[in-house]
């Protein structure tokens, strides 16, 4: 079933974030569940980082090329715009923002750079008894120990971070009466201002490939 698209609404999420955001969450679920709870061989473990790897690099593509309240321009607030978002917090009205606000876009760059950290760690990862990443042999001892031991140091961060999202979800729910998950399933919003520019689905389906192209080829060669 469709969820229900408020009255008024305007575009504000493209297709190519929403469908990256909920692809997201099930690929970091899916890492922590083969990695913790043992739920699939950790051959899989290892196939869920490359597709976290290749989703985070079309992210990254998208940052630059795709629609402008997605890219990295518009998530990085200055100084100005944060202080007066947080005095301002309850009396801004979300109709007034057709994107993140200026706390939340620099948390999705943080959430990005985070993810893309464990992401790239995980390419020199090994448990030293069977399971190596394809960069484990091709770094020096030194680098490599040191990229497993960030990996593993990141899992609480990717979790705090999880939790920080969720409460940020519940406060705009409980104070502000906007459902984002819903907004980030059919990708409108009750908007007093111009929708933003959207970029096409075709161009993303193209930086999707690239990226997919390009993390296969890199774990072909260094495999």
């Amino acid at each position: 079933m469709n969820a229900p698209i408020p009255a008024q609404g305007k575009p504000v999420w493209d297709l190519p974030i929403r469908l990256f955001h909920w692809s997201l969450a099930v690929l970091v679920l899916l890492q922590f569940g083969t990695a913790k709870f043992g739920w699939l061989d950790m051959q899989w473990h290892f196939r869920f980082g490359y597709a976290l790897l290749a989703l985070l690099l079309f992210r990254l593509l998208w940052g630059l090329a795709g629609s402008d309240n997605l890219r990295f321009g518009a998530l990085m607030a200055g100084p100005h715009k944060l202080l007066t978002y947080f005095r301002e917090w309850r009396q801004t009205p979300v109709s007034q923002l057709a994107g993140h606000n200026p706390f939340g876009g620099w948390a999705a760059l943080l959430i990005l750079f985070v993810l893309l950290a464990q992401a790239i760690t995980g390419l020199a990862a090994a448990d030293d008894i069977e399971w190596f990443g394809p960069l484990y042999d091709r770094l020096p001892d030194l680098w490599a120990e040191r990229a497993n031991w960030l990996h593993h140091r990141l899992e609480p961060v990717i979790l705090v971070l999880i939790a920080m999202h969720v409460v940020a979800v519940l406060q705009y729910l409980v104070y502000k009466r906007e459902n984002l998950t819903a907004s980030m399933i059919h990708g409108r919003r009750a908007l007093d201002v111009a929708s933003p520019r959207l970029a096409g689905n075709w161009r993303a389906a193209l930086l999707f490939g690239l990226s997919v192209l390009v993390v296969s080829v890199l774990i072909w060669w260094w495999s």
